[in-house]
């Protein structure tokens, strides 16, 4: 495991608490981990980005359609992206 990774709990973006398990990956990093290092121009970038990474770990088989929307709407729900011009 990376020894900076996020480890344990639930998938947090931002304040929000999806409820969804913070697995560790086989390159050593965490969904916590990927989540935080994402980053956007805007709001609609980031839910975009955290759609996107939700939807790879769906495919891989590592969550639900219901914890990728979990995940998705807490990105919604977040303030990143919108006060930035």
């Amino acid at each position: 495991m990376n020894g900076n990774a996020i480890v344990g709990g639930n998938v947090v973006v931002n304040d929000c608490h999806s409820g969804v398990a913070n697995q560790v990956l086989a390159n050593g990093e965490t969904f916590a981990d990927q989540l935080a290092a994402r980053g956007a121009a805007n709001h609609g970038r980031y839910v975009s980005a955290m759609s996107k990474l939700a939807d790879s770990w769906k495919k891989a088989g590592f969550i639900s359609g219901r914890d990728k929307r979990k995940i998705t709407s807490c990105a919604a729900r977040s303030d990143t992206g919108k006060n930035n011009k």
